[in-house]
């Protein structure tokens, strides 16, 4: 039997579509928020998914994001609803692999039902999970992926960090706080070598990609670590064109800390 797995918190519109592709001889399964459906994905194992773009916990496309770049759901094929059409939104799902885009105000349930079963009709099978060597991507290219949410949701995503032991979900937030810094660091690192910034941007990347590679270590005192050395970077940045500063002694403060 068939799996579909719909992902959007409109409880009444996926009520409706459970009971219609259950009539079709599915298993379904629904998940109201985009963390609930990464989750579900896990355990559900689904063959298809429908995935609305606009939910108020996640967007779909992060939630897309991440089942790309989880070798155990990156195959899975994923029917995308978005309320309003715009070309550079359906762009970028498309990019990310989305097998087809659908107008939720357009797209009639039995025309939605009739879309899943054609897709789940001419579907291969699934391939199996790339061999555990696999190279994760690098921070810095994965954060080209993502939207800069702007420094002012950085204490958002720490805290998404800290509460969710997904190591996927993990990886995720630090894309997009990597995002919020990266132009800063990348200015950091244009300074010279002997400077505070030059130094400091190294180890504040650094520490990143760490916790990137390796999400099942972070701790509650590795991102406080991150939070205080975030912190110290934007100020030792933000001095360099105020007043002046022992630059040296406030970089070696901030070593300790780490």
């Amino acid at each position: 039997m068939k799996k579909v797995l719909i992902v959007d918190d409109d409880v009444f519109l996926t009520g409706l579509y459970e009971k219609l592709l259950i009539k079709e001889g599915l298993e379904v399964a629904v998940a109201n928020s985009g963390t609930a459906g990464i989750e579900q994905m896990a355990q559900f194992r689904p063959d298809l998914v429908i995935l609305d773009l606009h939910m108020t916990d996640m967007h779909g496309k992060d939630v897309l994001q991440v089942i790309r770049k989880d070798p155990h759901l990156k195959h899975l094929r994923v029917i995308v609803f978005a309320t309003g059409y715009i070309q550079t939104l359906v762009s970028t799902v498309a990019d990310l692999g989305a097998y087809k885009v659908l107008s939720k105000m357009k797209c009639k349930p039995r025309a939605l039902v009739e879309e899943v079963m054609a897709s789940l009709a001419d579907m291969a099978p699934a391939p199996s999970a790339p061999p555990a060597e696999e190279k994760i991507m690098t921070l810095e290219a994965g954060a080209a992926h993502v939207d800069d949410p702007g420094i002012e949701q950085f204490d958002l995503w720490t805290e998404r960090l800290l509460t969710d032991s997904r190591e996927e979900f993990r990886r995720l937030c630090l894309l997009h706080l990597f995002r919020m810094i990266q132009n800063d660091i990348s200015s950091g690192l244009q300074f010279d070598k002997r400077s505070a910034e030059y130094k400091l941007s190294v180890t504040l990347k650094k520490l990143m990609q760490d916790m990137f590679d390796h999400p099942q270590r972070v701790t509650d005192t590795t991102i406080q670590s991150l939070r205080q050395a975030v912190e110290k970077f934007l100020s030792l940045t933000k001095k360099r064109y105020g007043t002046k500063l022992d630059a040296e002694a406030e970089l070696q403060q901030v070593m300790k800390e780490l």
